[in-house]
């Protein structure tokens, strides 16, 4: 089961985060050699303090202590401790400055991955996002992502070190006491793999169902929230409650089961290692052995035991964490293993072809498009043109195929047959090139918590907007008397989701935002449906009046705001009907006919 998921974390971390691994990995070693020279150099001091003597059988060390003047018992005791504070100095410093290296390698780990994965989001395929949740996407990039890194990345570095400590305390412990060092190593052993093995289970079980916790949570959270309106006038406000309360008690369950399995291992260890020193007291007795060469022995047993209990139980917690955490892992390596490969085709392809440049006719030649949980096509074989400077609608009841053809010209969606030709280039060959050209205004604007220029300049960094297309575009879209009535101007914030505004004065920014980048060609999804009478025939006006130096296109229900148009498409279940004047279409078609008798 690691095998697997630990392969994928390995996909998932760059060659340079594997390198600052390595080099993390050696200073722990080192690390772990300076724990063991604190653990040794304790039970030495006391032994050599009480006897001396025992100096006389290393020539080597007791020559060295006589040519420093140290000759006697009380010399001997001042110079060791003074060595032993250095000792202990230089090695909580160095493993001070090695946790900071850690965390600060670990949390940059942490930091690239969401900011990779969020990136990836954002430039995935539509098609991508109508069959995503925005709340998983969420779930991914902050809670899955941050429990890869503190569930196992840390608890995994954690192990490592701890598990260098101990062999090494073994290493040490075997060269004074074999017998008693495997009794104990023993004892803990068989003491782990119980705890370990009867709490497996249980933890994997509840590590995943919390992965899909969270997802229901931050859903019912965003629904909560978004729908505050249609809620409270519903009032389904204890719904909501009620759902949040179910699933949080589900996730809190989770959690105390984690926490409860963690805290558990240390009375256990310290039961153990409390009854272990006693036995090792006991046998050593049992040997006959002097109270004086007993002490430096369960000293340095005691010194180990104190230093390794923290040890173990982070072993037993790190491992339980990982076990925990572990199916964190998959949403996110297959999101990035699918995203990573889709954006890097696609650039590699765009960057190969030359940039699209419309300058005659945009042309759909037999193109049929199916949602990918669709049964049936949404179009088929559609094939009309547009001409450059000309004004064009699409018109059609629901359901119609009005706004596919909209994100087929986009770029938000590719045929699954057929071609569209700008010019003589295939749009598929360089989309971003193409989408450059393009101002959109949707039927549902999408508003920042910010300034009204912000707004309409949305994605720039404040010190790059330009004022002057920011005040022309205001113009175009009939925004200039509300912004010269507000107190702070086109300064002013219009709160979460534009709430301090109309839903008109909503749709004007979005059209003012569109036209912003003075785009060769404006895409109008029932841009006006918001919009009180008056206002959409100023607008249209003003749109009306870019035909021949724009290309415009419009969806609409309302059949009077296309009237003056070049061309009406009118399209039933996905095909294209009919195509002429407002006043052909009446003439020539029955269909588009009582669609307009209806409106009026």
């Amino acid at each position: 089961m690691f095998k697997k998921y630990f392969i994928k974390l390995n996909t998932l971390l760059t060659s340079k985060e594997k390198k600052r691994l390595i080099i993390l990995l050696l200073m722990m070693i080192l690390g772990s050699f300076l724990e063991i020279a604190g653990i040794g150099a304790l039970p030495v001091f006391i032994a050599v303090v009480a006897k001396p003597q025992l100096l006389e059988k290393y020539p080597f060390i007791h020559n060295h202590l006589i040519q420093f003047g140290i000759e006697n018992s009380v010399q001997l005791l001042i110079s060791g401790s003074i060595a032993i504070i250095i000792i202990f100095i230089f090695k909580n410093i160095y493993l001070g400055i090695l946790n900071y290296k850690k965390a600060k390698t670990i949390f940059d780990i942490q930091l690239r991955m969401s900011y990779d994965l969020f990136s990836l989001y954002l430039k995935a395929p539509y098609t991508f996002h109508l069959q995503r949740n925005s709340s998983e996407l969420l779930s991914n990039v902050y809670d899955c992502v941050k429990i890869i890194i503190t569930g196992v990345m840390m608890p995994l570095m954690s192990i490592t070190m701890e598990l260098l400590l101990i062999l090494l305390t073994i290493v040490l412990l075997l060269t004074v006491e074999t017998e008693i060092t495997l009794s104990t190593i023993a004892i803990f052993a068989l003491t782990g793999f119980i705890y370990l093995r009867l709490t497996k289970k249980e933890s994997t079980n509840f590590g995943q169902e919390l992965n899909k916790l969270r997802t229901i949570v931050y859903k019912i959270v965003y629904e909560g929230f978004g729908g505050t309106k249609e809620i409270k006038i519903l009032n389904r406000e204890q719904f909501y409650i009620n759902r949040f309360y179910d699933s949080s008690k589900r996730n809190a369950l989770g959690m105390t089961h984690q926490s409860y399995i963690n805290g558990l291992s240390k009375p256990i260890l310290e039961t153990i290692a409390i009854a272990t020193m006693l036995i090792i007291a006991i046998l050593l007795a049992k040997k006959n052995e002097s109270v004086e060469s007993v002490l430096p022995i369960l000293a340095l047993f005691g010194f180990a035991s104190v230093r390794l209990m923290p040890s173990i139980n982070q072993i037993i917690g790190g491992y339980s964490s990982i076990r925990y955490s572990l199916p964190n892992i998959d949403p996110v390596y297959n999101d990035f293993q699918q995203l990573n490969l889709e954006y890097t085709n696609r650039i590699t392809e765009e960057k190969a072809k030359i940039s699209i440049v419309f300058e005659r006719e945009i042309k759909f030649k037999k193109v049929s498009y199916k949602y990918p949980s669709a049964d049936t096509e949404s179009l088929t074989d559609i094939e009309l043109i547009i001409n450059k400077g000309k004004a064009v609608a699409f018109v059609g009841s629901s359901g119609a195929g009005k706004t596919t053809i909209v994100d087929l010209l986009l770029g938000l969606l590719n045929p699954v047959s057929g071609k569209i030709i700008i010019d003589s280039e295939d749009l598929q060959q360089n989309i971003s090139s193409w989408q450059k050209q393009i101002g959109y205004i949707p039927q549902h604007i999408f508003l920042a918590d910010n300034t009204i220029r912000n707004n309409i300049a949305l994605g720039i960094e404040e010190s790059e907007i330009d004022d002057t297309k920011i005040w022309n575009s205001i113009k175009l879209s009939q925004l200039e008397s509300l912004v010269n009535e507000l107190p702070e101007g086109i300064q002013t914030e219009i709160g979460e989701k534009g709430v301090r505004l109309s839903g008109g004065q909503r749709q004007r920014i979005g059209i003012a935002r569109a036209l912003y980048h003075d785009p060769q060609i404006l895409i109008m999804d029932e841009a006006t449906s918001a919009l009180d009478n008056i206002t959409e025939k100023y607008i249209v006006e003003e749109i009306e009046k870019l035909k021949g130096t724009r290309t415009v296109i419009i969806i609409a229900h309302r059949l009077t705001t296309v009237q003056n148009c070049d061309t009406i498409f009118y399209l039933e279940k996905g095909e294209l009907i009919d195509s002429g004047t407002f006043d052909e279409l009446i003439n020539q078609n029955a269909s588009f006919k009582k669609l307009a008798l209806i409106e009026n």
